[in-house]
């Protein structure tokens, strides 16, 4: 028997890639962003904590840790 060379995960992995390569998820990135810079500029402190249970790509928690 044949053993397939992709399976559900990398179907849903494709699926998302192709997403976030459309206008509408640009958009969305940016207002998340946006809204993450403004929030943190008004804490007003030099070093935060941050904890992120998305389990996500990282696109949103990325520029956040660098932040």
């Amino acid at each position: 028997m044949p053993v397939p060379t992709t399976t559900a995960f990398d179907d849903q992995q494709r699926a998302w890639r192709e997403y976030t390569a459309t206008p509408w998820a640009r958009i969305r990135y940016a207002v998340v962003a946006e809204t993450l810079r403004r929030n943190l500029a008004a804490l007003d402190q030099d070093r935060l904590r941050v904890l992120d249970v998305g389990g996500g790509d990282g696109l949103d928690a990325l520029p956040l840790a660098l932040a």
